[in-house]
Order: structure tokens, then C-alpha cells, then sequence
């Protein structure tokens, strides 16, 4: 990574800047309608008493170029995982070395905290990331589906 970029734990103060970075990547996957988190819940969740998720800045000088978005969750078969929720870097600064190095930090955090898996999504259509993570020996598993339900979508359910 280039000497001008740093990497740095976010604080609580840089919130707006994960917002920004949260909604940058909808745009990119098509998908800008779906953010509905609040600058109010990302500062509760991610700073207030119990904290939901972490996440890293990458920044040049002064600018804030890419955001990695991480927590935990707890798998039956292995113990703690570290879940990386969402990865971003602003297109101008792509190819230069953020994102593997976003992708070392993390791992070398999942070893620290002696995690049994680091997991992650993409989107099938995402050539770039696909290529970038099996470059780094990911295991990209065709078998699995994700399930998800939405508030509404539960709500129907739960009165069947």
C-alpha cells in the first residue's frame, strides 16, 4: 500500500463517513434504496454501551478513501468467526493496495482474538473482488444460499 494511505480503527466521530462509505457501496451494487440505518444507530451501535460492530478508515492524508466494516458472529461447528459486513474503497483509489491491506488487518485480527473462521459475502456479478479474494486463498462456497427476512417479512410470518 502506498506510504500515503493509512489505515486506522474508526471513532466515533467518523460515522458520517461510514454512512457516506455505506451508501457509496450501494450505489456500486446497485442498491441505494436498501440503506436505511441512521447516523444516530451507526453511533449507538458501534460506540454506545454495547458495541455491534467495528470498523477502519482508510485515509490520505486528511481523506477518508475506503471503510472495512467487521464484527462478530458464533459459529457451532467452529467457535467465533469475525465477519467482514462490508469492504469499500472509493473508485479513484482502487489498485493501489487498500484493500489487501484492509484484508491483512482483519485477518491478523481474527488470529488475535483466535477466531475459528473469517467470513465474508460477494456479489456473484463482482469480478474484481471474486478474482481479489480467491488471489488470496479464500474459499468462495457455491452450496450455501443466503436466507434473510426483513421486519415486515417477519412480521407476516410470525402472524401465520
Amino acid at each position: 500500500m502506498d506510504k500515503l494511505y493509512q489505515i486506522k480503527d474508526a471513532q466515533i466521530e467518523d460515522c458520517h463517513i461510514i454512512l457516506k462509505f455505506i451508501n457509496d457501496l450501494a450505489l456500486f451494487e446497485k442498491a441505494p434504496q436498501e440503506v436505511a440505518v441512521s447516523l444516530e444507530q451507526l453511533r449507538k451501535d458501534g460506540f454506545g454501551d454495547t458495541r455491534r460492530f467495528e470498523a477502519q478508515i482508510a485515509w490520505q492524508d486528511d481523506t477518508p478513501v475506503g471503510m472495512a466494516l467487521f464484527y462478530h458472529r458464533y459459529s457451532t461447528w467452529k467457535g467465533l468467526s469475525l465477519y467482514l459486513e462490508d469492504l469499500y474503497v472509493d473508485p479513484a483509489h482502487r489498485g493501489k493496495g487498500i484493500a489487501s491491506r484492509f484484508m491483512k488487518n482483519l485477518c491478523e485480527i481474527s488470529l488475535e482474538r483466535g477466531c475459528g473462521r473469517f467470513e465474508w459475502q460477494v456479489l456473484d456479478w463482482n469480478e474484481g473482488a471474486i478474482k481479489f479474494y480467491k488471489s488470496m486463498g479464500a474459499t468462495l462456497d457455491p452450496e450455501w444460499l443466503n436466507c434473510r427476512m426483513v421486519p415486515d417479512s417477519i412480521r407476516s410470518w410470525l402472524k401465520k
